[in-house]
């Protein structure tokens, strides 16, 4: 543990950062594919590759800030547990 103006500091690892990046990468995903297939640009019968990794590239996700910050506390608290 590091000291900073008398106030410990945590050192999370790699791997749990590398595991927060994961989640909030996994949680776009989602959202994008979501928003992809009830908008019907992705069907049921659609298996051009392609064209689903170019309309993933050109969707947009919506970040909740708060929702983010409180699935990086949780994964974070786990880790001191």
């Amino acid at each position: 543990m590091i000291q900073q103006e008398g106030q410990p500091i945590d050192i999370v690892p790699p791997e749990k950062i590398a595991f927060i990046a994961y989640n909030i990468a996994v949680y776009e995903s989602v959202q994008k594919f979501g928003g992809l297939i009830t908008s019907g640009k992705i069907t049921n019968n659609e298996s051009d590759v392609q064209k689903i990794a170019q309309l993933l590239s050109e969707a947009s996700a919506f970040y909740d800030a708060e929702m983010i910050a409180q699935i990086i506390n949780a994964i974070l608290r786990s880790y001191h547990h």
